[in-house]
């Protein structure tokens, strides 16, 4: 019995090994964020910035589009009177605030790297109610005004639509450049110690180009990015983020966005179980209120519907043509970090969402969707994720550990055929959060996701991330081909490359060998294929850029095979 189950799990894995990539996501997009080194620093900084990511293969850097950054009077309760052609009118708002999301879209494009525009909080002073005085910090994330944040989506989606020219004079006076808005991440100082400002405004530098990728209002259900989540025990941050939709998909239609990638959701990986004003919700209760389904995935009616400002009759027709971007849009967006588990680990609470649990939420998009008569699905996109290291934060993994869980988080992506992108959530550590004790867990709640460290020092994820590689199923009890996974980023996107897989038995005096060429054929120059290895030991992938003549290797993947 025992030789048979052997066999039987050496064919199963042979069977594994011998169709690689069926089904897989081989054009799913590269995505990168780091606002604080893309969106508040000089413009040669950003180009600095622009120039490293498109060494690493990046094909499109992810941007927060900051209302409070560009609006006019963003700490008055007073709303100001628009210029031009009104709140809606890019013109009105003031030029210098543009500034520096007209410069970073032209550096991305002069470098042939695309753009997303992620639009949302904070809000501005006067187009947001005062928080309770007890969560002073929530200023501009509490009840923003849905009619406002379109008409402020508008102004965006018309200044780059690939026909706006700027004019040479601003509608309003420009007041100073305003700090950063939001705390994670923090901006990072310059060199003079000095925090980064806007760079001035420039006339005559002709037509923006264009922004076809499109966000809306990251991470609606935290307190700290949309609040209250509840009122009276009723879901409401749903509510709201559903109208943030209404007002963004009008707004794009109008201005000549049909057909760009319009992407809904953008949920944080976790919640709380409570259900009071504040608290943090789940993602997957958040989906379900947002599509006023229940937890059978059926339309809600009655009450229960009213509750959650869903329609109490006429669901199954009435609400698709009511909110066109519930499902009308590209793809649903989400983040799903397992900041403090392994990949493969999925959630305890079933309304959770991070890596593992990513089938969970297709799932219940696609029953959703039926509910609704729909017959199309919404794919899934991955738009920030990565794992943090110890050190700096003592709360991450070591940093071995660390490259190895964002290569299997990209795998594990790569093999679902519903996934779009892969995203890497900053380049560089944030700093930590001043003003708490380095004891206090407060201290580390910004993000030490860079591939970098604060000072600039490699990671080892920085060359995991370059030259991805991953072993499913590494540890066995028989010899036999192993199925290895892996990736050169920074080649050119569809270019055919020769990437070796090479290897190290275990013990001493052993020396890397080539074991297989494999010549990349996927759009996003993925590899997968099979080898055979004969013990235990390590494996690379070894890939020599013929721009550059440098040779890149991945990091060592171990195999482990005990008779």
């Amino acid at each position: 019995m025992r030789r048979a189950g052997i066999a039987l799990a050496a064919l199963t894995v042979a069977a594994l090994a011998a169709a690689p990539g069926a089904g897989a996501s081989t054009r799913q997009e590269s995505l990168f964020q780091d606002d604080a080194l893309l969106v508040y620093p000089s413009i040669s900084a950003v180009g600095h910035t622009l120039d490293t990511l498109q060494q690493l293969g990046v094909d499109r850097i992810r941007v927060s589009v900051y209302w409070r950054l560009v609006a006019p009077g963003p700490t008055s309760d007073s709303k100001p009177a628009f210029g031009g052609g009104g709140e809606g009118d890019p013109a009105a708002y003031p030029r210098a605030n543009w500034k520096r999301y007209d410069d970073l879209v032209r550096a991305a494009y002069a470098r042939g790297m695309q753009v997303d525009f992620d639009v949302g909080s904070p809000a501005p002073r006067w187009a947001s109610q005062a928080p309770p005085a007890s969560n002073a910090d929530l200023d501009g994330y509490y009840r923003p005004d849905p009619a406002d944040f379109g008409q402020f989506f508008h102004a965006v989606a018309q200044r780059y639509n690939g026909a706006y020219t700027p004019a040479v004079s601003d509608q309003n006076p420009p007041p100073p450049p305003p700090p950063n808005p939001n705390p994670l991440p923090i901006p990072l100082p310059m060199a003079s110690g000095a925090a980064p400002t806007a760079s001035a405004a420039t006339p005559g530098d002709g037509t923006l180009p264009p922004v076809n990728y499109w966000s809306v209002w990251n991470e609606g259900n935290q307190k700290t990015f949309l609040a209250p989540q509840y009122v009276h025990r009723h879901e409401y941050s749903p509510r709201l983020y559903r109208a943030f939709l209404d007002g963004a998909w009008q707004a794009l239609m109008a201005t000549g966005h049909t057909g760009n990638t319009i992407l809904v959701g953008d949920t944080a990986p976790k919640g709380g179980g409570q259900r009071d004003d504040l608290a943090n919700m789940r993602p997957l209760r958040f989906v379900r209120a947002l599509y006023c389904v229940g937890s059978n995935l059926r339309p809600l009616a009655g009450r229960a519907a009213a509750a959650l400002g869903c329609p109490t009759r006429s669901q199954v027709a009435g609400f698709p043509a009511q909110h066109p971007a519930l499902f009308g849009a590209s793809g649903f967006a989400h983040h799903p970090y397992a900041l403090l588990t392994p990949p493969a680990l999925r959630a305890r609470n079933a309304d959770d969402v991070a890596v593992a649990d990513i089938p969970r939420l297709d799932g219940t998009l696609g029953r959703i969707f039926a509910a609704y008569r729909q017959r199309r699905r919404l794919p899934i996109y991955d738009t920030e994720f990565g794992y943090q290291t110890r050190p700096p934060d003592p709360f991450g993994f070591r940093p071995a550990l660390a490259a190895t869980y964002i290569n299997q988080a990209e795998y594990m992506s790569y093999v679902n055929p519903h996934m779009r992108s892969y995203d890497q959530f900053l380049l560089v550590d944030a700093p930590p959060v001043s003003g708490f004790s380095p004891r206090d867990p407060g201290y580390w709640s910004s993000f030490q996701t860079g591939l970098e460290y604060g000072d600039g020092t490699p990671k080892p994820v920085l060359a995991a991330y370059r030259v991805p590689i991953f072993i499913p199923r590494a540890s066995r009890t028989f010899a036999g081909p192993f199925r290895v996974w892996g990736g050169v980023r920074p080649a050119p996107n569809g270019s055919a490359q020769a990437v070796d897989v090479i290897y190290r038995a275990s013990g001493r005096g052993s020396r890397w060998r080539l074991v297989k060429r494999v010549v990349t054929r996927s759009p996003r120059n993925y590899l997968d294929t099979s080898v055979r290895l004969p013990a235990s030991g390590l494996v690379r992938l070894r890939w020599r850029n013929p721009a550059t003549g440098e040779v890149d290797l991945s990091r060592a993947a171990p195999v482990f095979i005990r008779f």
